[in-house]
């Protein structure tokens, strides 16, 4: 009995890794983060976590974009934290992604988080809303 209860909460760890959309408390799940720059000048973007991944600084030139992917691991909840830099303009630093059901359903809406840098402030696309969700303001220079 027990190996079948293994049996059947291996499959179904590993069967939602492709098919849904939504946080996952097993771990290897992957997710997709994606910075967009809309800015009329570069954007400087300097992301990393909290041992999983130093992304390095980032040039991301106006109508550009970055992106990573990644598996959580078992033992520690990924957090990317990010700063953004529009130089000679303004900067912000906040918590890009967490691996956390409300941070991911209700944020994101899903596995993908998606940032939009504009002029005005900093932006997520909530998938659910189908539309960009004002998050931040920028710390002006």
């Amino acid at each position: 009995m027990l190996k079948l209860l293994v049996a059947v909460l291996f499959v179904l760890g590993h069967a939602d890794l492709q098919c849904v959309e939504s946080w996952s408390l097993w771990p290897g799940a992957r997710y997709w983060v994606k910075v967009e720059n809309v800015l009329k000048d570069s954007l400087d973007v300097h992301c990393a976590s909290n041992g999983y991944a130093e992304l390095g600084l980032q040039h991301i030139p106006p109508q550009g974009q970055f992106n990573w992917t990644f598996r959580t691991q078992f033992f520690e909840k990924a957090i990317y934290q990010c700063n953004f830099t529009w130089p000679k303009h303004a900067h912000k630093s906040f918590t890009a992604f967490e691996d956390d059901q409300g941070f991911v359903d209700n944020l994101c809406g899903g596995r993908h988080c998606t940032w939009k840098a504009a002029e005005d402030a900093i932006y997520l696309y909530r998938i659910y809303k189908k539309k960009y969700v004002k998050m931040h303001d920028w710390d002006k220079k």
